[in-house]
């Protein structure tokens, strides 16, 4: 659910019309020969089939024109999405309770969100419209603090707000469709359960 959740807040944002469908630990064994590559999340859309996440929001974002106008802007905007990967690369959730562990991963996004921050308006975060940037950028900022205590820029949670305010994004988190928060509960370990006040 966690993952797929950017592709999610992009079709909700542009008014697009999707089913989505979970899987259940019992039938994935069966759902996942039919993958590409053996894994979630995967789109099928008339007779296309595709997985990888990033893929997914690029091509959801595509179908709204919504991945940049410009090939300066793609590149700025694609550059956004590899500094989100690289930010959440190190993180193992299973780790999270190790204090040296997860001191080092704070460090670590420190460090990126500082450079990602300086960047904010080189792609068309701040203008009227929004792109996919701005999609995955309000998930992640959300997602991270969920995790860990990190020094967000003002400028990246500006741009959270922004996206979130959307009427699309209001009307979609008041709904049942939403997926908060950002793990079940089912898969918090001590120390989120501890973060968060979950019993």
């Amino acid at each position: 659910k966690g993952v797929v959740e950017p592709a999610k807040l992009i079709a909700e944002a542009a008014g697009i019309e999707y089913e989505f469908q979970g899987m259940t630990f019992e039938a994935w064994p069966e759902m996942k020969a039919t993958t590409p590559f053996g894994q979630l999340p995967m789109v099928e859309h008339d007779d296309l089939k595709f997985s990888q996440s990033r893929a997914i929001f690029l091509y959801i974002a595509s179908l709204a024109n919504k991945t940049g106008s410009s090939p300066r802007e793609i590149a700025l905007i694609h550059q956004t999405l590899e500094a989100w990967s690289d930010i959440f690369g190190p993180l193992k959730f299973s780790e999270l309770g190790d204090e040296e562990k997860r001191n080092a991963f704070i460090a670590h996004s420190n460090a990126k969100l500082e450079c990602l921050g300086k960047l904010v308006g080189t792609w068309a975060a701040h203008t009227e419209d929004w792109t996919v940037a701005d999609a995955v950028t309000y998930f992640c900022v959300g997602r991270i603090q969920y995790f860990v205590d990190v020094n967000m820029p003002a400028s990246l949670q500006a741009i959270a707000d922004k996206f979130k305010a959307l009427p699309g994004i209001q009307a979609y988190e008041a709904s049942p469709r939403c997926f908060a928060p950002y793990m079940p509960g089912s898969f918090l370990n001590d120390y989120l359960k501890a973060r968060h006040n979950v019993q």
